[in-house]
């Protein structure tokens, strides 16, 4: 190729790469104030001159001070600014949020990989109560504040529990409930266990009973014997009148049956406990005076035309006998040398026995009897009991005798030879032969209870 033809293609190619250099020059300057403008909308700090691309082949703050280019000084922090000791942090790690669960055993766990321990926790809107090593408890759970629950997989109980036998109570907060509790308008007692009760439960010095269903009882309730709750549930001791009818409640709350003494007064209540007013016979016959409420009648009262008399001491009924005051008077006299003693008034036949009380005879029982007809009369004068026998008789049979004297007896009146078919039953005459006859429970009392040596006046 010719000189010429060299120069031509040298200047061609010297043009070119002009032209190719001034395009790229003009790229640069374009981006320069594009980075230029952007940093000055995004921060007041930025230099005017700050922007340019770092030159290819910066390697970062372990080059030497000579070794860096423009770019990479005027990209270097200036000395009043500040810069992240990790301009690159890690970021942390992130964890399923949930439930998790093994071998039979639950926990929650957080994103951040925790998961809450000896707590109660709100998980969903229900209540879970954790134990120390962060596991759902199932089972009672005491919390810090001393406050029971009872927690299952499922949550904090609340409402009645049936928990080892027994019912316990959990607010809607799941606190156990102790005391009274009203649910529904009915009354529970909770003991401080929890445990809800059943039968007697002691508060603040009242007793109230609750029933198998732990509901508390109002009224009549059995256990054991009857007993009355008024309205607030309280046992009731006393006297109470219910539809009309008087009943009387011991200090224990136990209803009263058969005697009672109240305030030195006896009444008698029936088998359903109600009072009794008028004749009761209880093994005596005994008066109540419904004219004073009720209390057992001791002394004289005059009944259905006549004057009676009552012990005294033990109210029950003696005598409606007219001579009976006199015969009465007469023994008081007379000696015993046990503290029994009888006497027989032959005239007006009838049989008196006194027991020794208070310094005095006291009359004890007064029974009709019959004395020896005219032609086999009754002994008079002082005697004593001697012995006793069952039974004797010949074509008759008499029962329970108690001699007196000689072939004298007190016996029963004639039965039949070996029956209890009466034969004759007179009373109140002179028809024996001698022997003074008496009911037979009467000639019975004499047998088993007068002992030998007393004292025996007829007159």
């Amino acid at each position: 190729m010719g000189k010429s033809k060299i120069r031509v293609v040298v200047a061609v190619l010297t043009v070119f790469m002009m032209v190719f250099g001034m395009l790229g020059a003009l790229a640069v300057n374009a981006s320069a104030t594009t980075a230029d403008n952007e940093g000055t909308a995004h921060s007041d700090t930025v230099d005017a001159g700050v922007g340019s691309a770092p030159a290819t082949g910066a390697s970062g703050p372990e080059q030497s001070a000579g070794q860096q280019t423009l770019a990479a000084q005027e990209d270097s922090p200036s000395e009043n600014s500040k810069q992240p000791e990790n301009p690159d942090p890690e970021l942390p790690p992130v964890f399923p949020e949930g439930w998790m669960g093994s071998s039979g055993k639950w926990w929650y766990q957080y994103a951040d990989g925790t998961y809450p321990t000896s707590a109660i926790v709100t998980i969903n809107g229900k209540d879970y109560a954790f134990d120390k090593w962060g596991y759902v408890v199932n089972g009672w759970y005491q919390a810090e504040d001393g406050a029971w629950y009872y927690s299952t997989d499922y949550g904090i109980v609340t409402g009645w529990r049936y928990v080892g036998g027994r019912w316990y109570y959990f607010a809607n907060d799941g606190v156990m409930q102790t005391g009274w509790l009203n649910d529904g308008g009915i009354w529970y007692y909770l003991h401080s266990s929890g445990a809800m009760a059943q039968g007697w439960v002691n508060y603040e010095g009242d007793w109230y009973y609750m029933a198998s269903s732990g509901v508390k009882t109002t009224g009549w309730v059995y256990a054991g014997a009857w007993y009355y709750l008024d309205s607030a549930g309280v046992m009731v001791t006393g006297w109470i009148s219910q539809n009309g009818k008087w009943y009387y409640l011991t200090p224990s709350g136990a209803m009263a049956t058969g005697w009672v003494n109240d305030a030195g007064k006896w009444y008698y209540m029936k088998s359903s406990g109600a009072m009794t007013t008028g004749w009761v016979s209880d093994g005596r016959w005994y008066y109540l005076d419904s004219t004073q409420g009720g209390a057992m009648t001791t002394g004289w009262k005059y009944l259905s035309g006549a004057w009676n008399y009552f012990d005294s001491a033990n109210g029950f009924w003696v005598s409606d006998r007219a001579s009976f005051e006199s015969d009465w008077n007469y023994a008081k006299s007379l000696y015993s040398p046990t503290d029994y003693m009888i006497t027989v008034d032959t005239a007006k036949p009838s049989c008196t026995v006194y027991y020794w009380r208070a310094s005095a005879w006291q009359p004890l029982w007064d029974f009709p009897c019959s004395v020896g007809k005219p032609s086999t009369p009754t002994v008079k004068g002082t005697f004593s009991v001697l012995d006793k026998g069952y039974t004797f008789g010949v074509g008759y049979s008499v029962y329970y005798f108690t001699r007196f004297y000689g072939q004298y007896y007190f016996h029963s009146i004639l039965y039949y030879q070996g029956t209890y078919q009466v034969k004759d039953g007179t009373l109140g005459g002179h028809v024996s032969h001698g022997c003074i006859r008496l009911p037979l429970e009467a000639a019975k009392w004499i047998h088993d209870y007068v002992p030998y040596g007393t004292s025996v006046h007829i007159r």
